[in-house]
């Protein structure tokens, strides 16, 4: 039973309890006044009916009758009671009423004109009176009615006790709802500002009326929505100081930005950047007052004064790496909280990370630089050697001339496979250096293709050529869009034994290319095809899918796709109808006739 009382709504747990503790005082006086009528009732009526009992006694005792039924009956009529004859004895003689409860005196008999009152059982009192005659004592009368505190005047006391009670549950009941919706109110109040609350809305606040509790709650709602509001706005400004924290930019710039950053963010008056290194600190300061720590790596214990600045330490970590300390000053006016310490734990976390991830882009950058660097000496001094034996060669093929030797030109062909592989280690250096910069020209695409073709000397190959865009021109590098073409011409060779398909046509929506002219070119042979899967994977690096012993090294595809997005297009694996791979392309594109 307590158990579901406890899952009613708080409002039908207060409105029953109010009106609980209405009826009771209620009830209990009102029990206690239906006694007390009832009791002043009985002894009323038996105050009467002793009065009436003397009177039939004196006038059994004056008639001279004899107790019998005759006698009972007149007495009866007389007194309007029941009526019961007893001998001296005890023995009843005769009574007027065969269902009256009667047959015997009470335990002490009345003597002379004493008269004696008695509760007679299931509703009735009794009142017993001696008859003297000039012999003596003739017997014993009772005059028996019924109790009133039961029936009669006792049950209305009762019916009106019942309807007053009723009527005033129902004035407890609608008093008690107007008093519990009024109580309930500042509630319903409190939770919806602190739904508001819950959702983000940080300017929900309570009106504060009173000094009672529901006055302190409010206050302690408002004190709390004002510290997250706060929180929110200090929260703000750090995500905003760690947005300035770019490791791309250097540590030097890191070291001039953080400070500066994390005053605005956090009030400090003087900020300092200590950096952890071999060969000592380097200490950067905004503001005043930051001096250089004693220990590095260390916190010093130190307690705030009340009304004086307080200077603190946090360390700069980047995982298990030390990177450095984070040494600031706090006004004495600034209140700090362990939300605060948080906060700056945070910032001092994010601002290790930028710091150590710039330490890294700086070693990877020399790397790459030293790379380069080298991929530019290998290929100018593999380039020097190779152009003359491809020109001895072709020398040496003219002075055997009408009879050339096949050995002559197979190492023509390998100098200048061996030369274009050369060129794709320049290009790819050159595009991971961010040092290609492809110029900008108008050509025809068609003409270009027919010539990248007629240079790979497979005539003996279908292939076939659609252009589709007579009035177009490419607005690219010629040089650039040569070593593409001859790229997927040499891939589609590679791979597949069928005719190559080559097109030119204009953009169209289905392509999915940004807004403006664009010329598409797509290659297509008859081999096994890329899978949807491995599409992306194609353009990776020295990646071979289909790797045939002694064709290939990986990097022409990647190279392609890097020239063309260069020249600002696009080159993707497109679908096929049929066998095969499909490679495009799209150009920026200028219309003859437009222009």
């Amino acid at each position: 039973m307590i158990e579901r009382l406890a899952r009613l709504p708080y409002r039908t747990r207060l409105l029953l309890a109010l009106v609980s503790v209405s009826l009771l005082p209620v009830a209990i006086l009102g029990l206690v006044a239906l006694d007390r009528a009832t009791a002043l009732l009985r002894d009323e009526q038996a105050a009467g009916l002793a009065s009436a009992a003397r009177t039939a006694a004196a006038y059994a005792a004056g008639s001279g009758r004899a107790f019998d039924a005759a006698t009972a009956n007149e007495l009866a009529r007389v007194t309007g009671s029941s009526v019961a004859l007893y001998a001296p004895d005890g023995t009843l003689l005769a009574t007027n009423d065969g269902g009256l409860l009667a047959g015997s005196l009470p335990a002490a008999p009345p003597q002379t004109a004493e008269v004696v009152a008695t509760a007679r059982g299931a509703g009735r009192l009794s009142a017993f009176a001696a008859v003297f005659t000039g012999g003596g004592l003739t017997g014993y009368l009772e005059l028996s009615a019924p109790d009133v505190a039961v029936v009669g005047a006792a049950a209305d006391l009762r019916s009106v006790l019942a309807i007053a009670i009723g009527l005033a549950a129902v004035v407890a009941l609608l008093l008690a709802f107007a008093l519990t919706r009024d109580l309930v109110r500042p509630l319903r109040t409190m939770s919806a500002a602190v739904a508001r609350l819950r959702a983000g809305d940080l300017e929900a606040r309570l009106p504060v009326e009173g000094d009672d509790e529901l006055a302190a709650l409010a206050t302690s709602h408002n004190r709390l929505a004002d510290a997250l509001a706060a929180r929110n706005r200090s929260l703000a400004l750090v995500l905003g100081a760690i947005a300035q924290l770019s490791p791309s930019e250097g540590v030097t710039v890191l070291l001039e930005v953080a400070p500066e950053a994390a005053r605005r963010a956090f009030g400090f008056t003087a900020v300092g950047l200590e950096l952890a290194g071999p060969g000592g600190s380097d200490v950067r300061t905004s503001g005043a007052g930051v001096e250089p720590a004693e220990e590095p790596g260390t916190e010093p214990a130190e307690e705030r004064i009340p009304g004086e600045a307080w200077a603190f330490r946090t360390p700069l970590r980047g995982g298990d790496h030390r990177v450095g300390t984070l040494i600031t000053t706090l006004p004495p006016t600034r209140d700090w909280a362990q939300a605060d310490a948080d906060l700056l734990e945070i910032f001092a976390s994010e601002l290790a990370a930028a710091i150590r991830n710039a330490q890294l882009f700086a070693q990877v950058e020399e790397l790459s630089e030293l790379k380069s660097e080298f991929l530019r000496g290998v290929t100018h001094n593999l380039q020097t050697p190779l152009t003359s034996i491809r020109a001895f060669a072709e020398q040496l093929a003219a002075e055997r001339e009408p009879a050339p030797d096949r050995r002559l030109g197979i190492i023509v062909e390998q100098a200048d496979r061996l030369s274009r592989l050369v060129d794709q280690l320049l290009t790819v250096s050159r595009l991971e250096a961010g040092t290609l910069h492809p110029e900008s020209e108008v050509f025809a695409l068609g003409p270009l293709i027919r010539r990248a073709w007629e240079s790979l000397g497979r005539d003996d190959h279908p292939f076939e050529l659609r252009d589709e865009a007579p009035g177009w021109l490419a607005s690219a590098d010629r040089d650039r869009v040569d070593q593409v073409v001859w790229a997927l011409l040499d891939n589609a060779l590679k791979h597949g034994d069928g005719p190559i398909d080559v097109s030119v046509r204009p953009a169209t929506t289905a392509d999915g290319l940004p807004a403006g002219d664009w010329l598409v070119v797509t290659v297509r042979d008859h081999g096994p095809g890329v899978p949807p899967d491995d599409r992306d994977r194609a353009f990776e690096r020295f990646t071979r899918l289909v790797p045939r012993a002694g064709q290939g090294t990986g990097l022409g595809l990647s190279v392609a796709r890097g020239l063309i997005e260069a020249m600002g297009g696009r080159l993707w694996i497109a679908d096929a109808d049929g066998p095969g791979a499909c490679f495009a392309f799209a150009l920026p594109a200028e219309s003859i006739e437009e222009a």
